[in-house]
């Protein structure tokens, strides 16, 4: 979660095993620096060569779940 102050990072999944990973991602919607009730569910698969790139709105935030596959 974050702040008042909107921001985005790079998240590296180089930390992950070998093999493929379902990633249930929980991040801020298009509207959400006005309600926080608007985010958006995504499932995605990924691996460790894999880089995410995470922009959170103005008191928003980001979750993820992995699970191997």
């Amino acid at each position: 979660m974050t702040d008042w102050t909107a921001r985005s990072l790079n998240l590296d999944l180089s930390f992950l095993g070998e093999g493929t990973y379902e990633m249930e991602i929980m991040q801020d919607g298009a509207n959400a620096e006005v309600s926080c009730n608007d985010y958006k569910r995504m499932v995605k698969q990924v691996t460790k060569a894999d880089k995410l790139k995470i922009e959170m709105a103005k008191g928003g935030g980001w979750a993820a779940i992995c699970k191997k596959k």
